[in-house]
């Protein structure tokens, strides 16, 4: 009764089924109380809800994405990016979370790999919703120009009486290096 008595001094908006205005205001709604915010999911709900996600995707193999298990939820899957931003330091809610996203990433793959999903859509999945990315394939191209060893040399040996260093002396013999010590 304290509820009814809290929704008539918001005289705003009439509501004809309170339960069904909640639901599409989101996880947290207003009482018209001076900025206090009730939470309808508490970490425990949320817990609850990511166990249930959790046991639906392991009893049905054929699911590959979280939606198709909350399907007959009243809430989608904007709400678990909500939970997860309302509760970051929640081990057990963050911990099952990365497990449900494990299972379907894997199953992802193994579909695609398997060529029981469409390949171009199981990549096209796993890029946006995994941080998947191409292997980026460079070429280098080599010209055949043959080293002139000579010249090397004495690019060597000017280097080391520009910068005055005592150095052993090496002697470049068939380009293999040979140390007089």
């Amino acid at each position: 009764m304290e509820r009814l008595k809290e929704k008539k001094e918001f005289k705003s908006i009439k509501w004809k089924r309170p339960d069904r205005a909640l639901a599409m205001i989101g996880n947290k709604y207003s009482l018209g109380l001076k900025n206090k915010k009730a939470t309808i999911w508490t970490a425990e709900r949320v817990e609850k809800e990511l166990n249930f996600i959790l046991k639906a995707i392991k009893d049905n193999e054929s699911f590959v994405t979280i939606g198709e298990a909350i399907e007959n939820k009243k809430y989608g899957q904007q709400m678990i990016g909500d939970w997860l931003r309302t509760y970051p330091k929640e081990n057990v809610i963050v911990v099952t979370y990365n497990r449900i996203k494990s299972i379907l990433e894997t199953r992802l793959n193994t579909g695609g790999l398997r060529n029981n999903l469409n390949p171009a859509m199981t990549i096209f999945n796993l890029k946006n919703n995994y941080g998947w990315k191409d292997r980026q394939e460079t070429d280098i191209n080599i010209s055949s120009d043959i080293i002139d060893t000579d010249r090397v040399k004495r690019i060597a040996e000017r280097i080391v009486q520009a910068k005055e260093i005592e150095t052993p002396e090496y002697r470049v013999i068939d380009n293999k290096q040979d140390s007089n010590t």
